[in-house]
């Protein structure tokens, strides 16, 4: 059997990121602005569910998320690779796939501004995925839900703080 480095796997990159989008703004009372900036913080959260945790903690959110055992006892918990919260041309590649394949929407807010969020097809095709894997991104995606009110320079000036101590 071949090992697949989930960070790596196109697909499951694209599935993780349309979940992501999915699950951060459903629900929600108010619409959510979704924007590259901040689906790139998502998914470093994402893939680092200890520093969601102690970000949302440190913020004093309500946390529905307890780390799995699989999370905590990683290198990755301890480490992070910080260099990864600044993946612009991935994210903006991969949501250039989820688009061409019509599983998000985008509109214009400004003429420097785009928000994103996942189209019916996109909705339908979560609903698709069944693993443990894409479950837990759906419950992380949905304690991200309590982010999306913070700044994008409150949310990296955090998480920097988290990861420098």
């Amino acid at each position: 059997m071949a090992y697949v480095e989930i960070d790596s796997d196109l697909n499951l990159s694209l599935a993780r990121l349309l979940i992501i989008i999915q699950s951060s703004t459903a629900g929600s009372k108010e619409e959510s602005i979704l924007t590259l900036d901040r689906l790139v913080i998502y998914e470093f959260l994402t893939r680092n569910p200890i520093l969601l945790i102690k970000l949302l903690r440190q913020m004093e959110k309500k946390i529905k998320l307890e780390a799995k055992e699989y999370e905590a006892g990683g290198l990755s918990a301890k480490y992070f690779n910080k260099s990864s919260i600044y993946k612009f041309d991935d994210i903006r590649h991969l949501i250039q796939l989820l688009f061409s394949r019509k599983l998000i929407s985008i509109s214009l807010l400004t003429k420097d501004q785009i928000t994103i969020f996942a189209s019916e097809k996109g909705k339908e095709f979560c609903l698709e995925l069944y693993s443990d894997y894409y479950r837990r991104i759906v419950e992380i995606g949905t304690a991200i839900r309590g982010l999306n009110s913070t700044s994008i320079i409150q949310l990296r000036t955090q998480i920097n703080l988290l990861i420098n101590v």
